[in-house]
């Protein structure tokens, strides 16, 4: 390492690595990344699914009619995979029982 810009990280990096609560204190500041980032995905995860149950209520009442809570809160409680497969069929159901059955 030639550099002197390098020369220099690598000594601050260094005392850093020696002290015990600089080292304590990135280990914790790591931590909390990690958990925000994974706390943000799951909430992004949860308002796509909700979004995309709510976009199959819509389609639903569009095609069928209005539709009573008992399917708004099947839709809220499915997971992605049920939720992209009745969003398809509803593209071909003739009644609102096929597009909850089971391919």
């Amino acid at each position: 390492m030639e550099h002197p810009v390098l020369k220099q990280a690598k000594a601050a990096l260094d005392r850093l690595s020696a002290d015990d609560i600089a080292r304590l204190q990135a280990e914790q500041r790591e931590m909390a990344l990690l958990t925000f980032e994974a706390g943000m995905a799951a909430a992004r995860e949860e308002a796509e699914q909700t979004g995309q149950a709510k976009l199959l209520l819509e389609l639903l009442a569009f095609k069928f009619g209005p539709q009573p809570e008992s399917v708004a809160e099947r839709l809220a409680g499915a997971s992605q995979a049920e939720l992209l497969r009745w969003s398809k069929s509803v593209l071909s159901a003739e009644t609102l029982e096929s597009v909850f059955a089971p391919t």
